[in-house]
């Protein structure tokens, strides 16, 4: 293992994305778990966390039942937390729609789909540091928002360690799963196409927003038993953790065509809805061109171990939250 240090409480990762927003921040779950894979427990991060969080990670941590949010009793709460730890670098996970800058110290924000609608304003303080799953997420920050192409980094969206644990066992039923976020423009439409090509299957639907069905352990499950996914997700910085977790274990995914991250990573139109719908193909087919995602993906390091932690682990260095 290197040796890095990190000042006592110089940094804190906030972690409580992952139960307060479910399947859209699942990306806060990995990055704590593979951080703690390549950094001392004694200099690693401070973890903000809820008490009912299980985490792997052998990090000091501090414990909340306070949510995430812009209201200005949490925002005085968590500007008194980073004071009473000295926190210098403080990395939050936060849609798009509710970030704020209020803090004094410095910020690192991943940013996730906006909850609702896109905002009319981003801040871009000299001490906020945004990372981004796609280079079209960039691109449009820059555009749309005015942000320096400094203040921004794009790291690769990763699978979850326990989710491609080996032992992966197919098992029980077999079925379809249709992965939403919550909108409802033209899902059902999809939805009714997709029931017709599997008629006599099972079809589960999944929101990003359940925290319970996104969870490691209740996820592999459902892959387990899953005959083919669709990922109808296409929001703007989109991580799609499920998505590749699916591909990595060879089912056959179909995702929307506006999911920009997917269509850097996987740019096989074969898998994007639009080809799908006008011409569904045979399940071989699907699986034919899922494997050849899965070893793109692998090709480009996104499979790596510990990929993503140790591309934010780099960002760490880089901004000097973390001592080389």
């Amino acid at each position: 293992m290197e040796n890095f240090s990190i000042e006592r409480t110089s940094l804190c990762v906030d972690s409580r994305a992952t139960v307060d927003l479910g399947g859209r921040a699942l990306v806060a779950q990995e990055l704590v778990e593979g951080l703690g894979n390549h950094l001392f427990p004694q200099e690693g991060p401070l973890v903000l966390a809820h008490p009912q969080q299980e985490l792997d990670a052998p990090f000091r941590k501090a414990l909340t039942k306070k949510t995430i949010g812009n209201s200005w009793f949490k925002l005085g709460w968590e500007r008194k937390f980073l004071q009473n730890n000295q926190i210098e670098w403080f990395h939050r996970f936060l849609p798009l729609d509710k970030v704020n800058s209020s803090s004094t110290c410095s910020l690192v924000t991943t940013l996730l789909p906006p909850l609702y609608k896109e905002p009319f304003f981003l801040s871009r303080r000299n001490k906020h540091h945004f990372v981004v799953p796609s280079h079209a997420d960039v691109l449009w920050l820059q555009k749309a928002y005015g942000v320096p192409s400094d203040q921004i980094t794009q790291i690769a969206p990763a699978p979850r360690h326990t989710v491609i644990a080996p032992g992966f066992m197919p098992t029980g039923e077999r079925g379809v799963v249709v992965i939403r976020d919550g909108r409802k423009d033209g899902f059902e439409k999809h939805a009714a196409v997709i029931r017709r090509c599997f008629p006599q299957t099972r079809v589960l639907t999944l929101d990003l927003r359940d925290a319970e069905a996104t969870q490691p352990q209740r996820w592999r499950r459902t892959l387990e038993n899953a005959l083919a996914c669709f990922y109808l997700v296409e929001r703007p910085l989109d991580w799609v953790t499920l998505a590749i977790e699916a591909i990595y274990w060879n089912i056959p995914t179909v995702y929307a065509d506006a999911n920009q991250s997917l269509r850097e990573l996987i740019p096989d139109t074969r898998l994007q809805l639009h080809s799908y719908l006008a011409d569904p193909p045979a399940l071989n087919a699907l699986e034919t061109a899922t494997r050849q995602a899965r070893a793109l993906l692998e090709t480009n390091g996104v499979l790596a171990p510990d990929a993503q932690a140790l591309a934010y682990r780099d960002l760490y260095l880089r901004l000097g939250a973390l001592k080389g």
